[in-house]
């Protein structure tokens, strides 16, 4: 009789080395420090919102001022007002609607169409690259800011609109 000693080709491998082991560990380990968080909380995408629905808002001023030129009681001036979180159309009862009085801004057209009011309970402000107070003409062009016109969404990570020297209202 023949005595078979331990054949090591018969040998199979089952379950993982220990290097396979730690890259998997450290792999989970760097998803769970930073995209997990973001997973489970919706400060990130209130600062998406806010910034679309301040685009849309900004495209429905400018079409009113392109189309509504005979309108006088409508001071076609937008304001971005950092304290009170709110940027949108600037109504006036003056008979110049040239001569807007940006002083005149209240919490009570924050309810309009043409208004964005951040809720109190987000954490996101507007903030703009010039005086705060800008206009379009009748061709729908930004006046009274540089070159471009850019707005700021400040949230969680800063979003910027750009308003085109020709009127073009873009995310960038």
């Amino acid at each position: 009789m023949k005595l078979k000693f331990f054949d090591s080709t018969r040998l199979t491998t089952k379950g993982f080395t220990l290097i396979e082991l730690l890259v998997t560990i450290i792999i989970l380990g760097i998803l769970s420090v930073t995209i997990v968080p973001r997973m489970f909380t919706s400060n990130g995408f209130e600062a998406y919102a806010y910034r679309t629905e301040v685009i849309s808002t900004l495209r429905n001023i400018q079409l009113r001022a392109m189309q509504q030129t005979v309108d006088t009681d409508i001071c076609r001036q937008i304001k971005i007002s950092t304290d009170k979180k709110i940027i949108g159309l600037l109504k006036t009862d003056t008979a110049n609607a040239n001569n807007c009085d940006t002083s005149q801004w209240s919490d009570a057209q924050a309810g309009e169409v043409t208004s964005v009011k951040v809720d109190a309970e987000h954490s996101v402000t507007f903030s703009y690259s010039d005086t705060g107070v800008f206009s379009f003409d009748q061709m729908g062009r930004p006046q009274g800011c540089a070159a471009t016109c850019e707005i700021y969404v400040v949230g969680e990570e800063t979003l910027t609109i750009t308003i085109e020297p020709e009127g073009y209202i873009h995310a960038s």
